[in-house]
């Protein structure tokens, strides 16, 4: 059975999503011994990127295998398009009940074959630029500036990351990136990142 993880500074979204799920908060991931090799981690929309970079980077070392699913809430720090928004993020406006379908349907997918064969990813330059800069909460504009061009296309950045690597969102992007270290050096990336 895969653990199931909630990244929050919200104590009552924890205990709302534990009425329905056996989900646990990092606190007791952090001081429980036991193993698992596989973990969903629910990540709140609001949290920042700084604070998810750290928190993910650690899970993947704790477990074998992580996926990512985004509870995409109100006020969001990480903007998801329309476009995006139907896989890997859950709509948390949806009744309780229809929130825990869609993360027991994301649960049920996460074991896909691992021997597929790889494809080899680098995040260039520009788009380096763009991940560090939202790490240091650096805004829009000044970004664009560091990039030249124009704010709408720093956006267009984004989006083109997200398509390239059929993330469903900008969140999905950066925990990838994170994981295996895209900063820093190019990845062999499982083809079934590329699903859509």
């Amino acid at each position: 059975m895969s653990s199931m993880v909630l990244i929050t500074k919200d104590n009552y979204l924890y205990d709302g999503i534990k009425q329905f799920l056996p989900v646990r908060h990092l606190q007791e991931i952090i001081y429980s011994k036991e193993h698992s090799s596989e973990c969903l981690v629910l990540i709140d929309s609001r949290i920042s990127l700084r604070y998810l970079e750290d928190v993910y980077s650690w899970l993947s070392a704790l477990f074998d295998k992580t996926k990512a699913l985004v509870l995409k809430m109100e006020s969001e720090t990480c903007q998801i398009s329309p476009m995006q928004r139907r896989h890997n993020a859950v709509d948390m406006k949806s009744p309780g009940e229809q929130i825990a379908c869609d993360i027991l349907s994301e649960l049920e997918t996460f074991s896909a074959d691992k021997w597929q064969r790889k494809i080899y990813v680098e995040i260039n330059e520009r788009e380096t630029t763009l991940i560090r800069s939202l790490l240091a909460d650096i805004d829009v504009e000044e970004i664009a500036e560091r990039l030249c061009c124009s704010y709408k296309q720093v956006y267009k950045l984004r989006d083109k990351m997200c398509q390239r690597l059929n993330a469903k969102n900008f969140y999905t992007v950066c925990l990838y990136v994170f994981r295996h270290d895209l900063l820093n050096r190019q990845y062999l990336l499982p083809v079934t990142w590329l699903r859509g």
